[in-house]
């Protein structure tokens, strides 16, 4: 049995919701992951295909109205 080892590397990533630029995460297989730090929006983005990729959108129980 092989160990999963995951590698992170950082990119810069702008917020969906703000447009504050943050710091964030690509893994090895191309999940891009992302927490503002003013809005605390999180962000999940993942390259499904060249032409489709997936933004999942997180944003905190007290930001919803």
């Amino acid at each position: 049995m092989k160990a999963n080892k995951e590698t992170w590397s950082a990119v810069s990533m702008h917020c969906p919701n703000c447009g504050k630029e943050s710091q964030a995460h690509r893994s090895a297989n191309g999940t891009i992951k992302s927490a503002c730090s003013v809005c605390s929006t999180v962000v999940v983005r993942r390259k499904m295909s060249r032409r489709h990729t997936r933004l999942d959108l997180y944003v905190s129980g007290d930001e919803v109205e």
